[in-house]
């Protein structure tokens, strides 16, 4: 009986020992650093474009002031592209950080990494991504009726989004093919996002509103009012064909009337607004003949044309100043003169001649490596084409650079720019 007993006795303070030394690992265990929990919209990707990252921080014991990077691989096979901006937070502090990053596999899109003075504190590889040609983003609660007419467009999707998934930068929206508005909470957004609305539009982005049954606020609110072609106010009681908005057109907007709806548009910028009289999402009306033509007119609208391909206007290589270049063709000729006569000098053997020789070879050779020293250093740096695109009714420009790197093999170098430029 006794060694029953004492079986029993120490399974019991094994499993005592396994409960508490469980219990101890998943207190202890720290809590996730790094999470990602949207990348794109709706996880919708186009390849090649700026696309928006959100990464979820929970900062480690001690805080962090260090930076927060994203690898992505590159176009060509080179080594990967760095895309960082610096974070700081307190132990236990927990924050979303906006990354836009551009992205070339989506098999393997990278991977997402904290770095500080302690060294690497997490890192966490990229879901894989979901490519498509061109993206629909929409802001509305409740289905459109649009998914019908884009399942004859190939690669072409809809993205239901939330207005804080709206980018903070406009460079982000690139991939967005058409912004549809219906619902927008405007004490969701800050400022930010209204500007890069405002900017993606004015460098060619395409933006069609409406109203969300019988409410117009959205329309009425600071981000859509300064863009829209007309203004909006409610009527008293709405029309047989179901519009509740009294829209009067702005000078320089196009009045439509087509399969029965009325709209109106205008250019802005390079892009276009269009505001829709009545509801695109109407149960009664968004399966007919009509609602189908009106979305076709408007995925229809043209495109503005890309900006020029500067590749051709890059020269291969860096012009070195004319300065330099005399400055070495005269070390060339006075190193062949030197030659010629300290050749002469020092086959006679004399002592004297053979230090003096030595002593004019140290000095030329030094000579030679500071002026060497000089043509590389003005032949390296940036070579650059800039097109400068004024944006009409904007006070604004559009400046597209495209830029190649001339230095030595091995140098390293940085580039500045100025915020909200992106790379």
């Amino acid at each position: 009986m006794y060694p029953t007993v004492c079986r029993r006795l120490c399974a019991a303070v094994v499993m005592s020992a396994a409960v508490a030394l469980t219990g101890l690992s998943a207190q202890a265990a720290p809590p996730e650093i790094l999470a990602v929990p949207k990348i794109g919209f709706s996880g919708r990707v186009r390849i090649g474009a700026w696309t928006p990252v959100w990464v979820d921080l929970t900062a480690p014991v001690g805080g962090v002031d260090g930076v927060l990077t994203i690898d992505a691989s590159s176009p060509t096979g080179a080594p990967t592209v760095q895309y960082a901006t610096p974070v700081r937070a307190a132990a236990g502090a927990r924050a979303r950080i906006f990354l836009p990053a551009v992205f070339h596999d989506a098999r393997s899109p990278g991977l997402v990494h904290l770095d500080d003075a302690r060294g690497r504190l997490a890192a966490v590889p990229l879901p894989r991504l979901r490519p498509v040609d061109e993206i629909i983003v929409a802001l509305a609660g409740e289905p459109l009726g649009l998914e019908s007419v884009l399942g004859g467009v190939e690669r072409t999707e809809l993205a239901y989004i939330a207005p804080e998934e709206i980018p903070s930068v406009w460079q982000a929206l690139e991939g967005v093919r058409l912004m549809i508005v219906r619902d927008l909470d405007d004490r969701r957004m800050d400022e930010a996002q209204r500007q890069a609305i405002r900017r993606w539009v004015w460098t060619g982005g395409r933006l069609l509103a409406m109203p969300s049954g019988d409410d117009l606020r959205h329309l009425q609110g600071p981000t859509l009012a300064p863009l829209l072609p007309a203004t909006v106010a409610p009527r008293r009681s709405p029309t047989p064909e179901g519009s509740v908005a009294v829209i009067t057109p702005r000078p320089g907007s196009e009045v439509r009337e087509a399969a029965g709806r009325r709209s109106v548009s205008w250019r802005h910028g390079r892009g276009r607004v269009t505001l829709w009289e009545r509801d695109g999402a109407d149960l009664a009306r968004r399966a007919s003949a009509e609602a189908r033509a009106a979305w076709d007119a408007v995925l229809q609208d043209g495109v503005p044309p890309p900006p020029p391909d500067l590749e051709a206007t890059l020269p291969p290589l860096r012009p070195v100043p004319a300065r330099t270049q005399a400055m070495v063709g005269l070390m060339a000729v006075l190193y062949i003169l030197a030659v010629r006569r300290l050749s002469r000098l020092a086959a006679t053997f004399r002592p004297a001649v053979v230090i003096v020789v030595a002593l004019a070879v140290v000095l030329a050779s030094v000579a030679a490596a500071r002026v060497a020293a000089l043509a590389s250093r003005e032949a390296s740096g940036l070579v650059a084409s800039i097109v400068v695109e004024s944006i009409p009714g904007t006070g604004h420009a559009r400046v597209a650079l495209l830029g190649r790197t001339a230095t030595p093999q091995g140098t390293a170098f940085e580039l500045r720019v100025q915020n909200e430029v992106l790379l």
